[in-house]
């Protein structure tokens, strides 16, 4: 992780320690061509949603991860999000926000996580 060009910017994240930062630098990983979109990590890490449409109806439900993408870095995510909340004011008004209008936690984490990965990719 010392030796890598993007180690500042994950190790200057909010509630990124060093165990969290390296698992994010570690998903992103060296191969830009990877993920050339924020949308791409999403759907890898099982953050983005699923929407499903016929005719006039609209579905939209959260990824099953157990069978279509890695567990650990959608852990990754949704633990380093729980730290973000206590670490950075913006995440935590959204979270406040969110909770104020009763959408569940879990939904709540992702839609953060979301938010986060769409910064990240930026970075």
């Amino acid at each position: 992780m010392a030796e890598h060009q993007d180690t500042q910017i994950f190790e200057s994240l909010p509630g990124a320690g060093p165990n969290p930062s390296a698992r994010l630098l570690a998903t992103f990983g060296d191969d830009r061509s990877r993920f050339p979109t924020a949308e791409g990590v999403q759907r890898f890490t099982g953050i983005a949603p699923v929407t499903k449409q016929s005719g006039k109806k609209r579905y939209v439900h959260r990824r099953f991860t157990k069978r279509t993408c890695p567990h650990f870095e959608h852990q990754t995510f949704i633990e380093w999000v729980s730290q973000t909340i206590l670490h950075s004011g913006w995440a935590r008004a959204y979270w406040e926000l969110q909770k104020a209008k009763n959408v569940g936690h879990w939904a709540i984490m992702r839609s953060l996580a979301y938010k986060w990965i769409r910064i990240l990719h930026r970075c």
